[in-house]
Parts: C-alpha cells; structure tokens; sequence
C-alpha cells in the first residue's frame, strides 16, 4: 500500500494458477476450480429440421466454475437417438430418421448438449400411376400417393385425400381406387 496526501492506492499483483481461495460455500473447503472444465454449453440450444438429410452445426464452450471459457478443449460428439441422429467430431449433426435427438458434447466426464427435432414436412406428392386411361365405364384403377421432403425424402404415414377433376367421369374412393363412369371418347 501506497500513502499519499490522505489517499490509499491498493496495488495487487496477479497469481496464475489452478485453483483461487473462496469464500465459503459449495463442499465447505472455500475452494472453486479454475480453468477446470465444469459445464459445458452447445449452442443452438433447440433446432428443428424438416427433411432428412438436412444438417445442423453445433457448437460447444467449455467454462469452468466461475464461468470463464476453459480454451483449447477437444470435445468429444454423439447423439442420443442414433435413429434420428448422427454427428461428426466436429459437431456437425445430419437428421436420418424423424424424432428427437440430444446433441450431445464432453470433455472427460463433463458434458452439455442441445436438442435436434426431426419432423419431416411434405413438400411434393407423387402419384403413380401418373397417366392412365380406363377405357370401359366401371372399369377400375388403383392410385397410390407417396409423400416426399424437401431433398426427395418418402415420409411414410401420410393420409391422403382423393378426388376427381370431373366426377361425371371417374369416381375416385378414399383410398385411391378410381372407377370410369362414362366412357372418356
């Protein structure tokens, strides 16, 4: 400590190290860890995608006790539900399956995560056969559907809804099963 004219100036120098004495509090030994991994955080923490194939890239900080990023930690990936998800060693997750996945990153026995939801959206509908003729009244033909994601994915479970552009025509049933009313020439 320095005195001049009435005023304190407090000097204190700076000591590199593991470990800084506390005050109290956690296990009672008044000591908290730095620069020792405790948490680690993966962000985006909540991400949905709507076609399988799609890719997601997490990140993840390591902090310590006082939540100061703890640098130059290699984490190690996975997902929790390896049905929907996989994830490379660089934290790059691909959707494989629809459901919901944690992303999951550690170091050691520490670990964080953030969660990848799979849902996939219809985008295109084929239906097949895509031109037919019927060429007799009650003559019948059965349609089928499939549903498809934005990169071409079949998204299985699909209920469709058939009609017909001229119902005078050729009726279509629920299912697909379409039926010549009038002969089309």
């Amino acid at each position: 400590m320095v005195k001049a004219s009435g005023l304190s100036v407090v000097t204190a120098g700076f000591l590199a190290g593991l470990y800084v004495l506390g005050c109290g509090g956690g296990d009672g030994d008044g000591i908290i860890g730095v620069g020792i991994v405790t948490t680690i955080e993966v962000t985006p923490g909540n991400v949905s995608v709507a076609a399988l194939g799609e890719t997601q890239q997490f990140t993840a900080v390591a902090k310590d006790a006082l939540g100061n990023t703890v640098a130059s930690q290699s984490f190690t990936w996975t997902a929790s539900a390896t049905t929907v998800a996989t994830v490379d060693g660089n934290g790059l997750a691909t959707a494989i399956g629809n459901g919901s996945s944690a992303i999951i990153a550690s170091v050691g026995n520490i670990s964080g995560s953030a969660t990848l939801m799979v849902a996939q959206a219809p985008v295109t509908v084929e239906i097949a056969p895509t031109v037919d003729t019927l060429t007799a009244i009650g003559e019948s033909r059965q349609y089928s559907a499939v549903a498809r994601d934005a990169r071409g994915n079949p998204i299985s479970g699909q209920a469709f809804s058939w009609s017909s552009s001229d119902n005078g025509i050729a009726d279509v049933s629920p299912n697909g099963l379409a039926t010549g009313l009038i002969r089309p020439w």
